[in-house]
């Protein structure tokens, strides 16, 4: 196999669909999770509440926490 430069060989075409519904509602880009059946966001970081702390998804291997965000009903998914 030759290479060609400037070629990207390690791309792969996706063909599968994202497992998650993405909607821009009041300006905001939020993400709908089936698992906890709720709109959302993706933070790299969460606030403890117990302590009020910062915890980074980093220091607990993850990229980001889901952050749940009360939008109208579950019914608005579809």
């Amino acid at each position: 196999m030759t290479s060609i430069e400037g070629s990207n060989n390690s791309f792969k075409a996706r063909n599968s669909k994202s497992k998650y519904i993405k909607r821009v509602i009041n300006g905001q880009e939020l993400i709908w999770n089936a698992e906890f059946g709720a709109w959302g966001v993706f933070r790299p970081y969460r606030k403890n509440p117990k302590t009020g702390e910062l915890e980074w998804a980093k220091m607990h291997g993850k990229k980001a926490f889901f952050i749940p965000v009360q939008y109208g009903s579950v019914n608005d998914a579809e």
